[in-house]
Formats: C-alpha cells, structure tokens, sequence
C-alpha cells in the first residue's frame, strides 16, 4: 500500500486541473507566453530583467549605475534593433536561453557605466558583433565578406 492520505488523494485528482489553469494563466490572448509577447508587455519585463541584471553587475564590478527602469524601457523603443533592424525575440521556456534577437543592454563604452548616454539596447546578435571588435575592424570585416559574396556570386553564378 502507498503512504497517501485521504487529502493527499483528492490533491493529487486536481493536479493536472490545476496545472492547465497554471499554463492558462500565462498565456496571453496572442496565445503567447505573456512575458514574450511584445503587445501584452512582455518588453516591460525584458526591461525590469535587464536592469535588475546590469545593477547587480554593476555592483559586482564596482563601476556607476544610474540608468532607471523607464530609461531602459525607453531604449527597447518599439522592440525593434537600431543595429540590425530585427525585432525583438524572446526566449520561450526557461533555461533556454536568449538568441540572436534577443534585446541586449549595451555599454558603448564599458568603463563608463550604466549611465544615460552610454547605454543602448540592441539584439545580442549585433551586441557580439560589437563586443570585441573595433569600428574599423567590424568596417574591415563587412568589406571582406562584400567582396567575397560578390567572388562567389561570380563563381557560382547566383546570390
């Protein structure tokens, strides 16, 4: 015999009731996960995430952090990337992770801090592209992959 109590039972008979209404419960009318879904504020979110993640790692690297919740909510704009012009994606089950359109807080310059001016929110695609890279290496960079389509657009005669 098994060591469930009577309550125990009728627990365990509303258990998979309970975790549909749970389910149910984020999903937006999108039929989103509500915190993904740019039109039922998931870019709101993103935001609270992304500065409650720059202040603790402004704090575990010692440098200034000013920004507020509403300057970083005004950087994700329309949720659109200022670099790639990619709208924003978001993960979509926990632990999976961001990906390339994922939004991103950027530091142009990392010395300086979290402070207004100097931070941007880009897709993370264009933020590793950026990370450890010059402006002239990246500008060398797109040249040799411009050349290089066009010599492979010659040789393969298409794009």
């Amino acid at each position: 015999m098994s060591n469930i109590r009577g309550s125990q039972w009728s627990k365990l008979a509303e258990t998979p009731f309970r975790i549909e209404n749970s389910r149910r419960k984020y999903r937006c009318t999108h039929g989103r996960r509500q915190d993904a879904c740019r039109e039922c504020g998931g870019l709101k979110l993103a935001g609270r995430c992304m500065y409650y993640a720059a202040r603790s790692r402004a704090r575990r690297d010692s440098i200034p952090f000013t920004i507020s919740q509403a300057d970083i909510w005004a950087l994700l704009g329309d949720g659109i990337c200022p670099v790639l012009g990619m709208r924003y994606e978001f993960a979509t089950q926990k632990g999976q992770g961001g990906c390339d359109s994922s939004p991103s807080l950027d530091r142009f310059y990392p010395e300086r801090g979290y402070v207004a001016g100097n931070c941007f929110v880009i897709s993370s695609l264009a933020n590793r592209i950026k990370n450890n890279a010059t402006a002239p290496q990246v500008a060398q960079v797109a040249v040799w992959m411009q050349q290089t389509a066009e010599q492979l657009k010659d040789y393969h005669g298409r794009n």
